[in-house]
């Protein structure tokens, strides 16, 4: 049985209501993102990374913190779910499998608008969700 972050009550993962919310946000600008959320935590921040300056928008959900990566625009171009716990990602991806197309050459599962796939940075697994019209090569693999 799943817990919440602090071991307290049984949780359920809703995955779909979780992809439907991430892709939600994409092509969203700063100001309408937390309309969207009005009742969930959300935190803004500035990402300095190398020469690139961003902004990101954090939200909290029941098992997952969902990010917004906002195009110099102030325009979300990617949305990601860090899952709180990795063994969730399972879950995901079977509802994934069971609900969209697999794109073998891309490695990713099409949305009618977006697609998304599973990253691993240095530290965990996560799923990426981007708009459909920013699909390329550099961008998926």
């Amino acid at each position: 049985m799943m817990t919440d972050s602090n071991g307290n009550r049984p949780l359920k993962i809703d995955v779909a209501e979780h992809i439907r919310l991430a892709s939600s946000v994409l092509r969203h600008s700063l100001l309408m993102i937390p309309k969207l959320f009005p009742d969930k935590e959300i935190c803004t921040f500035d990402y300095h990374h190398n020469e690139s300056d961003n902004k990101l928008v954090e939200i909290r959900l029941d098992t997952a913190t969902l990010t917004c990566f906002l195009n110099k625009n102030s325009i979300c171009d990617s949305s990601f779910l860090f899952l709180d716990n990795t063994n969730d990602l399972i879950h995901y991806i079977d509802y994934f499998n069971r609900t969209f197309v697999f794109d073998h050459s891309h490695q990713t599962w099409l949305m009618k608008k977006s697609y998304i796939c599973v990253r691993k940075d240095e530290k965990e697994y996560f799923i990426a969700l981007y708009p459909l019209e920013n699909t390329n090569t550099s961008d998926i693999n």
